[in-house]
């Protein structure tokens, strides 16, 4: 069932404001802060009609809404905007990085640590079955990660390269980058994550990886077009290696 240009409005709203505060947005918020042009019963109605298609939830009688994994890839599929990277930043990251390129391991290991400065979040990278890891501190100034067992579920993928390689292998003939949201991970300690990544053609002729981990309440308009980005810099990087 398509939704009404109004409750696209709602949703862009709530899931922005989500996003900002990592709590559930009530119908007040939505008309103290958004020009929405209703009024608060209004808005309570068309929340309730998005909660039945499942692009929010309310998970009690006296909570607000929160966008559902469902809801969350409507925004990205249909209303994302992406903020591309700056230029003088994207020329700093390059000469940051060219610097590294004739060692393998610390390039690899340089171009992490500079995708997780620039977004804020754990970033990894997976070649030749070996693990680069970034940013673990970076799990600390996510609310969501308080909960210790989604932190640990998190901290055991993100450390793990058998399953690293099971959530990329899915994905071996795909030259896209993918954003994944909670259960379309397919792994179940990180169904209360996301993940954005992307393939890049490696070392003779194997493929490697680079991305995000974090919660579902990520800056994808700002991490989307950093990992497409890393990734281009790195392929085109090694194109020169023996």
């Amino acid at each position: 069932m398509p939704i009404s240009e109004r409750q696209k409005r709602i949703l862009e709203a709530i899931i922005s404001e989500f996003m900002e505060t990592a709590e559930a947005v009530g119908s007040l918020t939505l008309a103290d802060k958004y020009d929405m042009g209703v009024s608060p019963a209004t808005l309570r109605a068309e929340m309730a009609s998005l909660v039945k298609q499942g692009f929010l939830l309310k998970e009690h009688s006296s909570s607000g809404r929160m966008p559902t994994s469902v809801g969350i890839r409507y925004f990205i599929d249909e209303m994302l905007k992406e903020e591309e990277p700056d230029s003088l930043e994207s020329t700093k990251l390059k000469e940051r990085l060219f610097q590294k390129r004739f060692n393998r391991a610390l390039f690899i290991r340089e171009a992490v640590k500079a995708l997780s400065d620039l977004v804020g979040q754990v970033s990894v990278a997976l070649v030749d079955d070996m693990i680069f890891v970034a940013g673990i501190g970076y799990m600390l100034q996510n609310p969501e990660f308080e909960d210790l067992d989604l932190l640990q579920n998190a901290l055991n993928v993100i450390e793990s390269e058998s399953l690293l390689s099971k959530l990329f292998a899915l994905y071996r003939n795909d030259s896209r980058l993918k954003t994944l949201i909670g259960d379309e991970i397919g792994i179940e300690s990180l169904s209360g994550c996301s993940v954005v990544f992307s393939p890049f053609n490696y070392y003779r002729g194997t493929t490697g990886y680079i991305g995000v981990i974090g919660p579902r309440r990520m800056r994808y308009e700002r991490i989307i077009p950093t990992v497409r980005t890393l990734s281009e810099f790195i392929e085109n990087s090694v194109a020169g290696w023996d």
